[in-house]
């Protein structure tokens, strides 16, 4: 993933139960204290420790930033969080970015880091992906 181009696609770091509800299709929103791009069309999912595998991706319909308040407002039926979960999370912060997920896919087998990303490092924030990496990936789908 080295290259330093801007695509529409980025890699997310992701509790694995959150992950696993996305791909169910009970989280229809992810939420994020840092500014996210709004041109994002796809985020691969990284779930975090103890799968610390690519698991699948989502496609984005849109990217919205308001308040935490806001947020909780409109996307708390489909946010697939607790609502003291999300206060804890948006403490101290008064911004709150939505990716409101317009479709998912598991991976067959989930991939490990080092097949998207040269660098092998899960993100703390978002990481770009180039896109032909992303399209290679796109073929374990049906693997």
């Amino acid at each position: 993933m080295a290259s330093t181009d801007k695509t529409d696609i980025i890699l997310l770091s992701i509790h694995p139960q959150y992950a696993e509800a996305i791909l169910e299709g009970k989280k229809k929103v992810e939420f994020r204290k840092k500014n996210i791009p709004r041109h994002i069309r796809h985020v691969l999912l990284y779930a975090t420790s103890p799968v610390r595998r690519v698991v699948g991706y989502f496609s984005v319909a849109e990217v919205i930033e308001t308040s935490p308040e806001e947020a909780w407002k409109r996307f708390n039926g489909t946010g697939g969080i607790e609502h003291k979960a999300f206060a804890a999370y948006y403490a101290n912060t008064g911004i709150s970015v939505v990716m409101v997920i317009e479709a998912s896919q598991r991976f067959r087998r989930p991939i490990k880091l080092e097949s998207v990303d040269t660098e092998a490092r899960a993100p703390q924030s978002y990481r770009y992906v180039d896109t032909k990496i992303f399209k290679k990936l796109m073929r374990r789908v049906y693997q």
